[in-house]
């Protein structure tokens, strides 16, 4: 998903989460309708105020996440959206008081250090520049010339 919005960057945001809330209603729907839930459109009535709240705030964050694909380089935005699982058990200890053990706080700072290396993001690693690839099967990981 990352890529292909990065891909059609040149279309508005609002136009791919147009399309992507087009594909997710009629997937939603169909097992919605197959599975025999009540009121699949509108939700049950003692929770629908929540879902229209729930609804606003996801559609925000949609658009947000692909003009964010679209400004920033891949690697930032995918560090941003895969760290916000750790932000999120974070933001729950103040808001709605949770509890935070130490092995969530671990699994958090294991969380953001995972995404960070595996994602390389810019703010945080720079650019690299070409013929700066110290990877595996990089330039300087086939030089013959080192003993």
């Amino acid at each position: 998903m990352f890529l292909l919005v990065k891909l059609l960057s040149a279309t508005n945001t609002f136009t791919l989460v147009f399309y992507r809330a087009a594909v997710q209603i009629v997937l939603s729907l169909s097992g919605l309708l197959r599975e025999g839930v009540n009121d699949p459109l509108i939700g049950p009535p003692g929770v629908r105020s929540l879902l229209v709240l729930r609804a606003g705030f996801g559609a925000a964050a949609v658009c947000a996440w692909f003009y964010g694909c679209r400004a920033l380089p891949l690697s930032d935005a995918v560090t941003l959206q895969f760290a916000t699982p750790a932000f999120a058990a974070a933001t729950a200890v103040f808001l709605v008081g949770e509890r935070w053990t130490p092995p969530d706080m671990c699994g958090a700072i294991v969380c953001l250090l995972g995404v960070a290396l595996i994602a390389r993001p810019t703010w945080m690693f720079g650019t690299a520049e070409h013929g700066d690839d110290t990877a595996v099967g990089g330039e300087e990981a086939n030089d013959d010339s080192t003993p």
